[in-house]
């Protein structure tokens, strides 16, 4: 096989699944999350794994030769150093048949050999379709520099050894926080040189294709923790907003005359409605799951309904636009209603009876300037809104 036509191959094994439709909800640009860990330590893992491999040799002096499958086996260790790029050590032992042919005469020799990889490993889904450690599935093209030197005598008494470049891909089950199974297919770009059937000088490429499956054993309880600069400059806008307020009230508190006893019992018995709610819980994109960063206004919420024991609100979802359809937007954004009210019944005691869920999907934005700021859910003080 031409050197140019494997390299083609490879590269169209490697790309394959660019091919794949991302997700109804696309990548945001705008509030980008950042990952980070907390403590190197974390996002190692450790594989073992068994298959197959099969030598495509080219013809022995116009000698056919066979490819029958043969055993290989190896180790690795890796680690994730974003949740979209990292680094891997594998170290195989595998076997293989080479063939020599003189005189129309065939014979072939099993022989072993040791192949160390150093890959670079690219987790195409993250990439794609947004980080999640809890996906079932993950594909990740791999590639890097090899060594591969044979164990045995070759038919021309010498070891034969190469430093090829290898490609290849692997997909990832997740079974459980800390175990994944594997299937991996790699091509190793190998020339004449390493069964020394030719000269040394031959620019065919006899490349090894191995096809394994195995076991992950992911190191450490922490993975990569999201962090959203946008969502924390919002936060500290909510917060100095909520300051100002209390100022104001403040103000008014200093600039009122002392109430008599009578004054002051003719204020309780006044039934003022309570102002308005004015916390905002936003989501990521594609996401219904409340982030430790808007937990706060969550509890923000809950203290407010504790102050207003008769308030009822209205648990508001919505969804962007310009991502994903008017049906699965309205889903999306009932998911995060109810989120944001499970969160207010069981974690602050809130009654659920004073609570109406609504999802309004993306058929209303409330910010109709900012798209990515639609994923959100308000609270609307039921008597105010009438």
């Amino acid at each position: 096989m031409k050197k140019k036509n494997l390299i083609v191959f490879g590269l169209m094994l490697t790309l394959l699944p660019f091919s794949s439709n991302v997700s109804a909800q696309a990548v945001d640009t705008s509030s980008k999350n950042h990952y980070y860990e907390t403590s190197f330590g974390d996002n190692w893992y450790i594989s073992a794994g068994a298959g197959v491999n099969l030598y495509m040799l080219q013809d022995v002096n116009g000698i056919k030769p066979k490819h029958p499958l043969t055993f290989i086996g190896g180790l690795a260790v890796g680690k994730w150093f974003t949740p979209y790029l990292g680094l891997r050590l594998e170290a195989d032992y595998g076997d293989l048949r080479i063939y020599h042919g003189v005189n129309g005469v065939r014979e072939s020799k099993k022989v072993g050999y040791f192949g160390v990889y150093g890959d670079l490993t690219w987790n195409l889904s993250n990439t794609f379709w947004g980080y999640n450690e809890n996906r079932i599935v993950d594909i990740i093209p791999f590639g890097g520099i090899s060594y591969l030197p044979m164990v045995k005598d070759n038919f021309y008494g010498w070891k034969a050894w190469e430093l090829p470049i290898s490609l290849g891909l692997k997909v990832n089950f997740k079974l459980s926080h800390l175990i994944d199974i594997f299937i991996q297919d790699r091509f190793t770009f190998t020339t004449t040189r390493f069964n020394a059937v030719g000269d040394n000088k031959s620019h065919y490429l006899e490349p090894i294709m191995s096809l394994t499956g195995g076991i992950t054993f992911k190191l450490g309880q922490n993975r990569f923790t999201a962090y959203n600069p946008y969502e924390e400059a919002l936060l500290i806008n909510s917060l100095n907003d909520k300051i100002n307020v209390l100022r104001q009230d403040l103000d008014k508190c200093l600039s009122r005359k002392c109430l008599t006893e009578a004054d002051v019992k003719k204020e309780i018995a006044q039934d003022c409605p309570p102002c308005d709610l004015n916390s905002v819980v936003r989501f990521r994109i594609n996401s219904a799951v409340i982030s430790r960063e808007q937990q706060v206004n969550v509890f923000n919420a809950a203290e407010w309904m504790k102050k207003h024991p008769k308030a009822v609100i209205e648990v508001v979802g919505f969804a962007d636009k310009d991502t994903g359809t008017p049906e699965y937007n309205m889903e999306l954004s009932m998911r995060r209603a109810q989120a944001v009210a499970k969160e207010l019944t069981s974690t602050y005691k809130i009654d659920s009876n004073r609570i109406k869920v609504i999802a309004k999907g993306s058929t209303e934005q409330p910010y109709p300037q900012h798209n990515d700021w639609n994923r959100v859910v308000l609270f609307v003080n039921e008597h105010s809104s009438k």
